[in-house]
């Protein structure tokens, strides 16, 4: 019988890249198959671009864009991938990047080809068999030490912070066939400060702790701690050596009560022919008295490893049982997907310019980017030379490196790879650098040519294509917010002004209410936006992490609001390029926060305080290390008012910022993909209204909705020459949709009670959206009736008042 135990995959191995067609491109990535979903979360085994040098499948999982307007679940998402990053171990699943793509969040894992021991122990059962007690032994041990790892993550103290699992169950963990073993879904700690626990969680209906394997201390709502995972560990190996759950129940209460009461009997009494060694080992695992328990999965541990070490039982026995179990007929088909040979790995961390660093490694230059490959490792390997003093080659090489990113779009990563040469290139020449790499911007490949020819790359290109299957020579420009907007003298004249910022893992960047008036665009890492939970009011838009704000005077000309948005980013950072690292504040991973986004390379942030030079509402912390250029209002002196084309650019993608986050937030217009989203966006007008003046007027024949950004607006309709009153709105609701849907007069006059800010989409630019949109069309259609409803209601009550007066 053929694929017993184990799917009958066969992903690319190590050393090679898929080369399936994609279902469809998101960001970077190309997505080739869907794992899973859920209400909440789409799974699919994902292929990334290459460009940076990391050709690798990954298992990507992303918020469903409907479920991006909801801030805790956006919260816990970042929060649960900042985590991740800082776990590092053989047995726990790593993180290879997160960020967003239009709006939407996602997290790039690294990609198991496995299955969780929860799906191990139903395929057993299903051919009424049981796991090796030392196999179910083995496997424990492993998902201990991985365990132990988090346990012993410290703080800028070097003390522990205490961080715990909180939600180990079986499907939480992976095994491949092989014997390798993965934990995963680190449950994120504001979890347990929401719901009160795994219980309160699970009725909650959210991905928590399965029932039968809550932690008997946690069923109070106390944050899960190292000696609730020592609870879960015993409770994992009794449900591996039973082959079922350990604690029984119809509900999760019930559960929940049978954890807390019923009498535990020792593995062998359900499992006849145990070791006696095992009975003792689970049971110092499952004692109900936390005080009484193994402090942490460590000295637990030790008890195991005594246990397979008289037995003999390592990882090539475990390896030699999978297989046994997993044995397939001899005509099994097993399908592989296309594959070609590429290097690929994980880049290592950036080297500053000017540090002590060892000189170049030798070989050819071939064999030194074969060490770190793509685009960043050409710039790493300036580095080093820089350290060396060969100055020539850093010049080449980071000239070109910047040529390769312009060529494709990605002016933020040109800017923050040119640095090297910028520090050895005199004013003129720099200015002539970077007119040129913003007309690489528009993708064409022959400048590309005609450029890595002018500064002596056309050997680093190729060197760079035989590491990359070619990938560099597809091209194809994508765009960076606001800098692919600017033409060549304006982009040359804004950016002499800035500067490259490096920080290190864990530094905050920017720090919530303090000053600042930088623009910073991210080249190289990953961030993610907090704020303290004090500043969180989830009925207004006000900590949105990239909506700016924006008015537009009754002629049409945008100017600058001073009201400040939590979304753009903090303080300014004034430290020099070869400042020691530890200079930064690192931020005590302890600290109570909410995470409102996560920021990735390309990623453009601090424009509402680089225009009003107001304090920052939201604090930035960098998870990896970071390359940022940054654009300090001072540094950039007149060039915002001398350039009519930067302010105009600056101001555009301010409007954009702010609507496609409105958009992105609104019940009906979420579920528009976010491309669909932007095009409607790019339609739209944005009118300054003051207070008292009718916006929309009864009967009147106009077809246009309208989005409030900011202040409030009423409803009314004229009943025999009486007003009945229908509704308050305010910022993130819309009207106008019935006559935007069906044409003809209005039905009802809208007020602004306040000053207004509101978007205005015209008819002819909402049905095409609309017509390609059918849910979000229905959503809208069952708006309009709920609304027309209410206006029908209103007048009824309105004219019993007056019957009974």
């Amino acid at each position: 019988m053929a694929n017993l135990l184990f799917p009958a995959r066969a992903w690319p191995g190590e050393g090679e890249v898929d080369l399936r067609p994609p279902i469809t491109a998101f960001g970077r990535y190309d997505l080739l198959e869907k794992l899973g979903d859920d209400p909440d979360h789409e799974v699919f085994v994902a292929r990334s671009d290459g460009f940076e040098g990391l050709f690798r499948l990954v298992a990507l999982k992303r918020l469903r864009p409907s479920r991006c307007a909801d801030l805790p679940l956006v919260s816990r998402f970042i929060e649960s991938a900042r985590l991740a990053v800082r776990l590092e171990h053989p047995s726990i699943v790593a993180v290879d990047d997160f960020g967003r793509v239009g709006g939407v969040y996602y997290i790039a894992f690294e990609l198991v080809d496995g299955i969780t021991l929860d799906e191990l122990i139903r395929n057993l059962a299903r051919r009424r068999l049981r796991l090796d007690p030392r196999a179910a032994a083995r496997l424990t041990l492993k998902v201990a030490h991985a365990l132990d790892a988090a346990h012993h993550v410290c703080g800028t103290d070097g003390e522990p912070i205490g961080l715990a699992h909180g939600d180990l169950c079986p499907r939480h963990v992976l095994v491949t066939r092989e014997g390798r073993l993965k934990v995963r879904n680190f449950a994120p700690p504001s979890l347990y400060r929401e719901h009160g626990g795994p219980l309160g969680a699970r009725m909650a209906g959210l991905a928590c702790a399965a029932p039968e394997l809550l932690a008997g201390d946690d069923l109070h709502g106390v944050a899960p701690t190292p000696r609730s995972d020592v609870w879960s560990l015993g409770a994992l190996l009794c449900e591996l050596l039973a082959g079922r759950q350990l604690f029984q129940g119809g509900t999760p209460l019930e559960i929940a009560t049978a954890v807390r009461t019923v009498p535990l009997a020792p593995p062998s009494t359900r499992t006849p022919g145990l070791p006696a060694a095992l009975d003792l080992i689970a049971d110092e695992a499952l004692v109900r008295d936390p005080a009484q328990r193994a402090g942490d999965a460590r000295g637990w541990a030790r008890s195991l490893e005594a246990f397979l070490g008289t037995q003999g039982y390592g990882d090539d026995q475990l390896r030699a049982t999978l297989y046994a179990l997993d044995e397939r007929d001899d005509d099994a088909t097993v399908v592989h997907a296309p594959t070609a040979v590429s290097r690929r790995g994980r880049a290592p961390a950036p080297v500053e310019l000017g540090a002590a660093t060892p000189a170049p490694e030798g070989g050819t230059l071939a064999v030194q980017l074969a060490r770190d490959p793509g685009v960043w490792g050409l710039v790493r390997l300036a580095e080093r030379h820089y350290s060396a003093g060969r100055l020539d080659d850093v010049l080449v090489m980071c000239r070109s490196a910047a040529i390769l990113f312009a060529s494709r779009g990605l002016l933020a990563h040109a800017l923050c790879a040119y640095d090297g040469a910028r520090r050895l290139l005199d004013e003129p020449a720099v200015f002539e650098d970077l007119l040129h790499l913003s007309e690489l911007a528009t993708g064409d490949q022959a400048l590309r040519q005609r450029e890595l020819r002018r500064v002596g790359g056309l050997a680093l290109q190729q060197a760079l294509l035989a590491q990359t299957d070619g990938e560099l020579a597809k091209g194809g420009a994508l765009a960076t917010p606001f800098l692919s907007a600017l033409p060549p003298d304006a982009f040359a004249r804004l950016v002499q002004g800035g500067h490259v910022r490096r920080i290190p893992p864990g530094a905050a960047v920017l720090r919530e209410g303090e000053p600042g008036d930088s623009l910073f665009a991210i080249g190289e890492g990953r961030l993610v936006v907090t704020c303290t939970p004090s500043r969180i009011d989830t009925d207004h838009a006000d900590f949105d992490e990239d909506a700016p704000e924006e008015r537009t005077d009754p002629g049409g000309k945008a100017r600058v609001s001073p009201v400040v948005v939590a979304s753009s980013l903090r303080a300014e950072l004034d430290r020099s390029l070869t400042d020691d690292p530890r200079s930064y504040d690192i931020v005590d991973p302890r600290q109570t926060r909410v995470f409102l986004s996560a920021l990735s390379a390309g990623d453009l942030f601090g424009e509402f305080s680089f225009l009003t030079g107001r304090p920052r509402s939201a604090s930035v912390e960098a998870v990896t290390a970071c390359r940022l250029f940054e654009l300090g209002r001072r540094a950039v002196g007149g060039a915002l008012d001398e350039i009519p084309a930067l302010r105009e650019a600056l101001e555009s993608f301010y409007k954009e910022r702010v609507l496609e986050w409105m958009l992105a937030k609104n019940e009906v217009f979420s579920l528009l993909e976010p491309a669909a989203r932007r095009a409607l966006l790019a339609q739209c007008g944005v009118y300054d209204i003051p207070a008292k003046k009718v916006v929309v007027r009864e009967g009147e024949l106009h077809d246009a909705m309208y989005f409030i950004k900011r202040g409030e607006v009423e409803v009314t309709h004229d009943d025999a020459g009486a007003q009945v009153f229908i509704n308050k709105l305010g910022p993130g609701e819309f009207f106008g949709e019935i006559a935007a849907l069906e044409g003809g007069p209005r039905r009802a006059s809208v007020r602004a009670v306040t000053d207004l800010e509101v978007f205005r989409i015209a008819r002819d630019d909402l049905q095409p959206i609309l017509e390609a949109s059918p849910e979000v069309k229905e959503r809208l259609t069952r708006a309009m009736r709920a609304r027309s409803v209410e206006l029908k209601r209103r007048i009824a009550e309105q004219r019993r008042v007056l019957a009974a007066t």
